[in-house]
């Protein structure tokens, strides 16, 4: 575990130093990281491994999702109770842990 926190210390180092939001060159950011991975032993990860990222849609067309979003949300907390997509599983009538939902 030691190897890690200095190869992950070492990895941050690199990356302030010559990425390039800081002025430094993209090539070299990763020729370096190359050597550092080579140093350590690490490979890539696999692809199942990696991050998967999605991209949200901004603008009128983001904009129009999150509203549609937002009033099916809204339609599926008026649904009653037993209708399939409701979201209301389970009436509290007090506190106290009582279920009270197979009582009408």
């Amino acid at each position: 575990m030691e190897d890690r926190a200095a190869y992950l210390r070492e990895r941050r180092a690199l990356v302030r130093t010559h990425h390039p939001d800081v002025g430094g060159d993209p090539a070299e950011l990763q020729r370096r990281l190359a050597l550092l991975d080579a140093r350590y032993g690490v490979g890539p990860a696999p692809a199942a491994e990696q991050q998967q990222f999605t991209v949200v849609p901004t603008g009128p067309v983001g904009r129009l999702r999150r509203r549609a979003r937002r009033a099916r949300r809204a339609v599926r907390a008026r649904i009653p109770r037993g209708v399939p997509g409701s979201r209301r599983y389970v009436r509290v009538d007090r506190a106290g842990g009582e279920d009270r939902s197979d009582r009408s």
